[in-house]
């Protein structure tokens, strides 16, 4: 489990494996300098995707923060089957995005439910449906679901808080690995700020209001 600020900005499974492709790619250097020259490369990218900054979220407001990096595809009203009626926003990550989730809001976790799914490229219109994903349902002020949701490319979605867990608007909640999606279940009574083709980040930007 992951929370609140750390000294090193990085999650530390990009530091193995960085340093593993690295020692393959020094490995190699010697007998095919290309190979190994990309495999420098590859493993400098890794540290570069797994980059995890603090942040500093804004506190003590009645808002809802992106859970996020990335662009917002669709903000839609929908009927959730538990919290009933309200607002999905999905947010795409590219490969360039930071990929570390944080909480919306400050609340505790009281359910989380993992589904394998499929592994549809993220652009695809049914894979925010259909594709792997965790959901995670927060309680505080206002009841939100963070669902993680992995594409072609993701390979691995980790959730870094247990069931039972308090959490801050803004800390750090799990991790989608290479490539992904992230969608927020908010209700009714929350103002939605954002719309379709908005960039956002996670912990900082305020998605709602709430009233």
């Amino acid at each position: 489990m992951v929370k609140g600020d750390k000294k090193v900005p990085i999650v530390w499974d990009g530091i193995f494996y960085s340093v593993l492709v690295g020692a393959i790619g020094f490995g190699l250097y010697q007998m095919h300098a290309y190979l190994g020259g990309a495999l420098f490369l590859v493993a400098a990218f890794i540290l570069y995707f797994f980059r995890d900054p603090n942040r500093i979220s804004p506190k003590d407001g009645a808002f809802v923060l992106s859970p996020a990096d990335g662009k917002i595809i669709k903000v839609k009203k929908i009927i959730h089957p538990i919290l009933g009626k309200g607002k999905e926003i999905l947010i795409r990550l590219s490969l360039l995005d930071v990929h570390v989730n944080r909480s919306p809001i400050q609340g505790k976790l009281t359910s989380a439910a993992y589904e394998k799914g499929k592994k549809f490229p993220v652009v695809f219109k049914k894979s925010p449906e259909v594709n792997e994903r965790n959901s995670m349902l927060l309680k505080g002020s206002i009841d939100v679901e963070v669902t993680q949701i992995a594409g072609i490319i993701g390979r691995r979605i980790v959730q870094w808080i247990n069931i039972g867990d308090s959490v801050n608007g803004g800390d750090r909640i799990g991790m989608i690995k290479f490539g992904s999606m992230t969608s927020l279940f908010v209700p009714s009574n929350v103002k939605v700020q954002v719309s379709h083709g908005d960039r956002v980040k996670s912990g900082k930007t305020i998605l709602g209001i709430i009233e």
